[in-house]
């Protein structure tokens, strides 16, 4: 599934359809967008990456492993391969190492060790496969988070209202496994 699949129904839920007939999305239109719709559409893109980036640090982190190796027992994050979210575990030989950190690097009594962090997601775009967390949100539910960003930035509060609901009650179901249990009305005697 690419970011453009994504779009298509966040920019249904937005209310501009009028983006979809363009060669952007639509393979058999020879109109190309103005200047004024491939900004929208660059911004229905960056929505997109700010939602998978909310999801990612806040849902289901994406987690990297790395051989590190310390220097005069420190560590400094910008060697990481990816930008780091939060650090998960650091170990040697399955060993938990005693570790202190500070906002630049970490502080270690060795000279190697492996972590295993969160890390920060790239940027996505309009073409790029994506990959929503092995399954585990739906299209639809990036639509949502992406029409909510989309509404707010567009000030209209009362739709970012209700798009943020269905996202984060679709989200809270995706993060728990479970389906949402709808209990019957209380009856008072």
């Amino acid at each position: 599934m690419t970011v453009k699949d994504i779009l298509r129904s966040a920019i249904l839920f937005s209310n501009k359809p009028e983006l979809l007939s363009l060669s952007t999305f639509c393979q058999d239109s020879e109109t190309l967008p103005s200047i004024d719709q491939q900004a929208e559409i660059d911004l229905f893109v960056q929505c997109f990456n700010f939602v998978y980036k909310e999801i990612a640090s806040t849902y289901f982190p994406l987690l990297e492993k790395e051989e590190i190796v310390f220097e005069n027992n420190k560590f400094y994050f910008n060697k990481l391969s990816k930008p780091l979210i939060s650090i998960k575990k650091l170990h040697k030989n399955k060993k938990n190492i005693r570790h202190y950190v500070y906002p630049d690097h970490i502080f270690a009594e060795t000279e190697k060790a492996t972590i295993v962090y969160a890390s920060l997601p790239k940027d996505f775009t309009l073409d790029e496969e994506v990959n929503l967390f092995g399954g585990r949100v739906l299209e639809q539910v990036m639509a949502y988070g992406v029409a909510r960003e989309y509404a707010v930035i567009m000030g209209n509060f009362s739709d970012a209202d209700v798009w943020e609901a269905r996202f984060k009650t679709a989200l809270e179901t995706s993060f728990s496994g479970r389906k949402v249990a709808i209990l019957p009305k209380r009856r008072f005697f």
